[in-house]
């Protein structure tokens, strides 16, 4: 998909999805994926978001907050 993008002139900016596991961390494809493509990454944001209760509606997904603290974040890293 990244290829396919970039094929086409079309920017990309990868949000790192936590893997799986007992802790929330960030998984490790995504630091790869950038530094292949050289791609802009926002890696441990979604991970910490994840983290704090007051940003998530249930186990697994953000709220109104959370939403607007991942998409803040992205905006900030496309300002870098």
């Amino acid at each position: 998909m990244i290829e396919m993008a970039q094929a086409k002139q079309i920017p990309v900016l990868l949000v790192a999805v936590p893997q799986k596991s007992l802790f929330v961390s960030p998984s490790p494809i995504y630091a790869e994926l950038a530094e292949q493509y050289q791609l802009v990454l926002v890696e441990d944001t979604l991970s910490d978001l994840l983290k704090s209760p007051s940003m998530k509606s249930d186990a697994i997904h953000l709220n109104e907050q959370g939403y607007l603290a991942l998409a803040n974040a992205v905006y900030e890293r496309l300002l870098d």
